[in-house]
C-alpha cells in the first residue's frame, strides 16, 4: 500500500490531522529537537485518542511502513520521527487527571513534563520528572527518567503504577502490578520497545519546601573546585540534598563551573547543607535561598536551544572521586576553545534503594552521571566531536553503562548493550513475546539476541 493510500485510510479513521509531505503544517510537525537526526517521514498521524493510535499502528504494519512514536520529540537520537516512517504523534493526548485521594496523576501519552509540573504545582503537589520541561513525559519515564526529586523519591519510572499500551498487533492492554506485570517491568526503563503508551498513572506527593539555587565560579578554577566537589559529595550528602555541576565553556567569553544545589524539606537544614558550597572563593554569581520548584524546572533554552544539532555522550559511575576530577580538568581546559556543556549529575539516594533487576533500568548503583554535550549549526565540528570521544574513552574504565535516553544511532550496538546492562537477556525475551515482528524499532532497540 502506498503512503497516499495509507493517508486516505487514516484520514477516515483518525480524529486528528493526517499530514503528508507538502502539507503546510508538515515540516513543523516533523521537526525534532536534535536536528542532527532530523528525518523526513512518509506520514504523520496526529492522534488524539487511543483509538487513533490503534489505527495508526495497524495501518503501518499492514502497509509495511516503518513506525515511530512521538511524545515530545526530544529523544537525543531522533527516534521520534523516522525516515520514510508513519509517525504516531501523541502530542494531542495531553490530558491530566489528579486523584488526590490515591495520590496519583493519570496523564496522556503526549503530555510534556512542563505542563504536568505546572498543573501539579498549582495544587501543591509534585511528581518526579526530569530537569527539562520541554521533554515528553512518557519518553522520559520509559527510559527510567531522573531529575530534581530523584535522590529523594527515585526515578520517574519508579512512580509508574500503570500504563495503557497499544501493542504491535494493535491490541490495547493495561500494564500494572496485577495485569501484565512483566510488561510493566519492561516499561520501567527499557525505552519505547514494547508499544505506544497512551496513558500513564504516576505517584504524586506533597510539594516540598526547597532551599537552594545556583552558585557559579570561573571554569578556570576547575582544577581546584572539582576535587572540592568530590570531597563534598564523598562526605555523605543526605538524600534530600542534590548538587549538580555544570561546566559551560564558550570561546572568547566567560566559561563557568556552576553548582545547582538544593535541599528538599526544612529550610534551615537546607541552608546548612548548601552553605559550604558558597565559600569556595569569590563566585561569578550566587543566588541561594528559598526557591520555587517551577524556577528549578526552568528550561535551559540557552544551553539547549531549539533548531541546533546536538551530540551527547554519557557514563554512569558509582562514585565521583579525585581520579575522575583529574581526568575532567584537562578536558575542560581544552574545551574552553569551543562551546561545550559538561555535566556531573548527582544521583544515588532513593534511585539505588531498589535492586537493579527490580525494573528494566539496570544502573541502580550509579551515584553520578557524567555527560558531555555539544551543539552546532551547519557542518559537524570535527575537533569538538573528537574531544568528546576522547573524554568518553578516558572515563570508560570506571563506567557502569550509559543512559538509554542519551544514546544515539551513531554510538553503535555497544552503547545499546551498555544502556540495558544485565537486564538485556530478559528484555530480549520480552521483546520476542510482545513485539515478535519488531514493529517498535525506531528507538534504542533491543537486539534480537
Amino acid at each position: 500500500m502506498k503512503p497516499a493510500q495509507v493517508a486516505a485510510r487514516l484520514s477516515a479513521e483518525v480524529a486528528g490531522d493526517v499530514l503528508q509531505p507538502g502539507d503546510a503544517a508538515f515540516l513543523d510537525a516533523a521537526a525534532v529537537f536534535n536536528r542532527e537526526f532530523q528525518h523526513q517521514p512518509a506520514l504523520i498521524a496526529r492522534c488524539t485518542t487511543t483509538r487513533d493510535v490503534v489505527s495508526t499502528v495497524r495501518a503501518a504494519t499492514e502497509a509495511g511502513l516503518p513506525l515511530t512514536v512521538r511524545s515530545g520529540g526530544h529523544s537525543h537520537g531522533g527516534s521520534s520521527v523516522g525516515a520514510g516512517a508513519l509517525v504516531a504523534d501523541l502530542r494531542g493526548l495531553d490530558s491530566i487527571e489528579v486523584d488526590e485521594a490515591a495520590m496519583t496523576v493519570t496523564v496522556g501519552g503526549g503530555i510534556g513534563a512542563g505542563p504536568l509540573v505546572e498543573h501539579l504545582h498549582a495544587r501543591g503537589l509534585a511528581a518526579v520528572t526530569g530537569f527539562e520541561p520541554r521533554v515528553g513525559l512518557s519518553g522520559l519515564a520509559l527510559g527510567g527518567g531522573y531529575g530534581l526529586l530523584s535522590r529523594m523519591h527515585g526515578l520517574v519510572c519508579d512512580g509508574l503504577r500503570a500504563a495503557e499500551v497499544v501493542l504491535a498487533d494493535g491490541s490495547v492492554v493495561t500494564a500494572s502490578a496485577h495485569e501484565h506485570p512483566e510488561l510493566l517491568w519492561a516499561l520501567r526503563g527499557a525505552g519505547a520497545n514494547f508499544g505506544a503508551v497512551t496513558r500513564m498513572t504516576l505517584d504524586v506527593r506533597p510539594l516540598p519546601p526547597i532551599y537552594g539555587g545556583v552558585i557559579s565560579y570561573h571554569a578556570g578554577r576547575s582544577d581546584e573546585l572539582l576535587p572540592r566537589y568530590a570531597e563534598f559529595v564523598s562526605a555523605g550528602v543526605p538524600d534530600a540534598t542534590t548538587v549538580y555541576v555544570g561546566i559551560d565553556t564558550v570561546p572568547n567569553g566567560l566559561s563557568t563551573l556552576s553548582l545547582l544545589a538544593f535541599h528538599l524539606g526544612d529550610l534551615a537544614e537546607g541552608a546548612r547543607a548548601i552553605a559550604p558550597l558558597t565559600r569556595w572563593g569569590r563566585p561569578v554569581a550566587s543566588e541561594v535561598g528559598e526557591v520555587d520548584l517551577l524556577a528549578l524546572h526552568a528550561p535551559g533554552r540557552d544551553t539547549f536551544p531549539e533548531g541546533f544539532r546536538h551530540a551527547w555522550r554519557s557514563h554512569f559511575v558509582p562514585t565521583f572521586e579525585a581520579a575522575t576530577a583529574a581526568a575532567l580538568v584537562p578536558a575542560i581546559e581544552e574545551a574552553r576553545a569551543f562551546s561545550s556543556w559538561t555535566v556531573i549529575e548527582h544521583l544515588g539516594g532513593a534511585i539505588g534503594a531498589i535492586d537493579g533487576a527490580a525494573t528494566a533500568f539496570p544502573h541502580r548503583r550509579a551515584g553520578f552521571g557524567l555527560v558531555s554535550a555539544l551543539k552546532w549549526e551547519g557542518d559537524a565540528p570535527a575537533g569538538p566531536l573528537a574531544w568528546q570521544e576522547r573524554l568518553w574513552r578516558e572515563l570508560s574504565p570506571g563506567s557502569l553503562g550509559s543512559y538509554v535516553n542519551y544514546v544515539s544511532p551513531k554510538h553503535g550496538p555497544e552503547a545499546v548493550a551498555a544502556a540495558f546492562g544485565a537486564n538485556l537477556p530478559r528484555l530480549v525475551e520480552l521483546k520476542r513475546r510482545f513485539d515478535p515482528h519488531r514493529v517498535f524499532c525506531g528507538n534504542v532497540t533491543i537486539p534480537p539476541a
